[in-house]
């Protein structure tokens, strides 16, 4: 037996996505931190479909937010943080 199978259309998406590394705890707890201001504000995000290391973020986020992807242990809401590049 085979079959044959089409997904989606000929179109393409657009879709915000962070490393797995950026989730707080784990990718269930669906927390990440964001930079504000010179500091770590804890958001809450909506977690969809897994692109090997990215996850999609269906809600949370906006485009252009800055996602901080290390170091997350050590921050607590509203922390100061400085950017290492």
């Amino acid at each position: 037996m085979y079959g044959t199978a089409v997904f989606g259309g000929q179109g393409t998406s657009s879709v915000l996505v962070v490393p797995r590394t950026a989730f707080v705890g784990s990718i269930s707890d669906n927390k990440v931190f964001v930079l504000k201001n010179g500091k770590a504000v804890e958001s809450e995000v909506v977690a969809g479909r897994s692109f090997g290391d990215n996850i999609e973020v269906i809600s949370g986020l906006q485009p252009g937010d800055q996602v901080i992807v290390s170091g997350q242990i050590n921050l607590y809401n509203n922390s100061p943080v400085e950017i290492i590049k």
